[in-house]
């Protein structure tokens, strides 16, 4: 009897087991699969936002069917098409609204590639008198671009490897980039074995470049 009641038991916890993993592998699905349908609807748009100084637009992006490839944009005031940006052939990461030049608007700000030296975005910023957005040729496609937003300052941050590093910074006045400084840094090692580094600095001061050059060895 006690045999047959603890058979019973056993049975009794693995159907039990069973009839869990099922239900939690069935409840796993279905959730996956309303946030896959979530994706899909606001992966290429950005709903109604302020950009700045009260202005709002919406945006629709356009992909191509692989959903890798950028082919434009458009842009909504209060649901009314007021601008249609085409621009095929680029890759992209992600998007979203950046205020790059520090004038107190966000711009379209694409990421199109990303690696070891450096990021490169594609940028439209927003004139207000125009009520338009307008390709950045001075910030797009230049490797190695950054954003110092507590300085309101544009870096350029290369790297190639070990051996070579540049830094360049740069500042908006009105709708002009001033370059402000940068820095070029070597690495190399001779036939000694020893690890050299030189950095070759120039500033602008009173509208005239100082250049300054150290190297030294680093081990």
């Amino acid at each position: 009897m006690d045999k047959l009641l603890a058979f019973g038991w056993i049975t009794f916890i693995l159907i039990s087991c069973n009839s869990e993993t099922e239900f939690t592998a069935d409840n796993s699905t279905e959730i996956k699969s309303e946030n896959s349908s979530f994706d899909e609807i606001y992966l290429d748009s950005i709903l109604e936002t302020d950009i700045g100084e009260g202005v709002s637009f919406s945006f629709q992006f356009d992909l191509d069917s692989s959903r890798h490839n950028l082919e434009g944009f458009k842009i909504y005031d209060k649901g009314e098409l007021i601008q249609n940006i085409t621009y095929e052939g680029y890759s992209f990461y992600e998007y979203d609204l950046i205020d790059w030049n520090f004038d107190g608007y966000k711009d379209i700000s694409v990421l199109d590639n990303c690696g070891s030296g450096g990021c490169t975005y594609f940028i439209w910023n927003y004139f207000p008198k125009e009520n338009r957005f307008k390709l950045n040729h001075e910030l797009s496609d230049r490797l190695g671009l950054e954003r110092d937003s507590v300085n309101q300052l544009i870096m350029f941050h290369y790297r190639a490897g070990y051996t070579e590093e540049l830094w360049s910074i740069k500042k908006y006045k009105g709708d002009t980039l001033i370059p402000l400084s940068n820095r070029f840094r070597e690495r190399w090692i001779d036939t000694l074995g020893n690890e050299w580094e030189k950095n070759t600095s120039r500033e602008l001061k009173n509208d005239e470049w100082v250049v300054k050059v150290d190297s030294f060895i680093t081990n």
